[in-house]
Order: structure tokens, then C-alpha cells, then sequence
């Protein structure tokens, strides 16, 4: 179940509202494993490896991800599955996030 932190009717700021927020909007190890298909060691590894960059939720120091992890991992699994090594999608990620267009390193990596 998905639903936006911004539907909660709880006031901001609220202690109520917070863990609602939180909860919401992030997803741990296991969820993010299940929504996309893959083990949980995998996400633990590709998060180690920094192909995934989760943030930490302060109590606990559980990994939170996000929705836009789940298209990121698999992004991953159908990179490898056409050939591509860990670091080569992890400069072509790397290079996404920076704003930069992949494009160039990929055509790179494809020729060489």
C-alpha cells in the first residue's frame, strides 16, 4: 500500500504525524527487496557498493529508501542482464545523478 505523506490528516510537526510521515514515504531493506524483485542481501550489497544511496531514520539507523529505489534496482538487474558490470552501471549512475547524460559513457562502454 502506497499513499502520499501529504493525504496524513494529522497536523505537522505532530509526534503522530511525523511517524505517519515517515512511514510512508519510506520503505526498508525488505520492502524495497520485495517491490522490486530482488533478496534483501542484494539491496544490502548495492547499497554497500553505492549503487544505492538510502537515507537513515534517526532512532533506529534503519535504511530508508524511496520509491524511485525500486526503477534504480531494477535499472540494475537489466543492466547486468545485458552485460553490463557493477562498475560500468555504477559510473553510468553516478554520472545520472550528477545531472550529467550517460549517454556518452554508455555508447564508451558499448564500443570498447
Amino acid at each position: 500500500m502506497s499513499v502520499a505523506a501529504d493525504k496524513v490528516q494529522f497536523g505537522k510537526g505532530s509526534f503522530v504525524g511525523d511517524i505517519c510521515q515517515r512511514w510512508l514515504e519510506f520503505m526498508h531493506v525488505n520492502e524495497l527487496a520485495k517491490r522490486a524483485g530482488v533478496q534483501a542481501h542484494v539491496i544490502r550489497y548495492y547499497t554497500q557498493t553505492g549503487l544505492l544511496h538510502p537515507s537513515r531514520e534517526e532512532r533506529n539507523r534503519y535504511r530508508c529508501y524511496v520509491d524511485s529505489d525500486v526503477y534504480r534496482v531494477r535499472f540494475i538487474k537489466r543492466s547486468q542482464s545485458i552485460g553490463f558490470t557493477l562498475g560500468d552501471i555504477k559510473r553510468i549512475l553516478d554520472a545520472a545523478d550528477q545531472g550529467s547524460p550517460a549517454c556518452p559513457d554508455v555508447r564508451k562502454m558499448i564500443i570498447v
